[in-house]
């Protein structure tokens, strides 16, 4: 094999290592993809946190009730970071 096309081949081959090492070492995470029923409820948290500005007392209790069931007890926090998504 001449020597150009072996410095070809172990160029392409670090470039190879490098890209998978960015893809799954340093590459920022993406969000989990949501279906029908996720956006919904996600919509719905969105609506109740801004309506209440992030204060989950300042929801009827009603809307606590079905937030916190909605969320399996993170109601507060799930309204929390809702609002600070970007």
């Amino acid at each position: 094999m001449p020597p150009a096309v072996a410095a070809a081949l172990v160029i392409v081959l670090v470039a190879f290592v490098g890209w998978l090492a960015w893809a799954n070492l340093f590459a920022p995470p993406k969000p989990a993809p949501m279906d029908a029923k996720g956006q919904a409820n996600h919509e719905y948290i969105k609506q109740l946190a801004v309506k209440s500005g992030g204060d989950f007392s300042k929801l009827s209790p009603d809307e606590q009730q079905k937030l916190q069931k909605m969320t399996t007890g993170y109601g507060a926090m799930a309204m929390k970071s809702v609002l600070n998504e970007k």
